[in-house]
């Protein structure tokens, strides 16, 4: 397995990329944001790994800062590298799970969206002439 983390850099691409400054450090993403870290590697399993720390919370002891939040980029490798390596070998089963529940929680905050405008429209309706 191959690993690269470098600073994201405007017209540089990744496989994936990881945020490092603002209250959601160390989370994975697949486009960039202008404070990001960039993740190149050959191994695609990598950003389930990356979402799992982070879901997880793995990030947290390592994120510095008191008035902007942030993490360094050897601290987000060196938690890349210690979750690649103490992987369970159920792991592809678990994010799987992992997915499925995010999906679901996707699922379960657009169907409020859409009561709360239903709510709304329904509101409206009283004082209509």
């Amino acid at each position: 397995m191959q690993v690269r983390v470098s600073q994201y850099r405007e017209g540089k691409r990744g496989t994936f990329y990881i945020q490092c400054k603002g209250l959601h450090s160390g989370r994975p993403m697949l486009s960039p944001i202008p404070n990001c870290f960039s993740v190149e590697t050959d191994t695609p399993e990598l950003y389930q790994i990356a979402y799992a720390l982070w879901v997880g919370r793995y990030y947290e002891p390592y994120i510095k800062g008191s008035v902007i939040p942030y993490i360094r980029l050897s601290d987000a490798l060196v938690l890349l590298l210690q979750g690649w390596e103490q992987r369970q070998p159920k792991a592809e089963k678990l994010i799987s799970t992992l997915q499925t529940i995010d999906r679901q929680v996707h699922h379960v905050s657009q169907q409020l969206k859409l009561t709360k405008d239903l709510k709304v429209a329904i509101a409206r309706q009283l004082f209509k002439s």
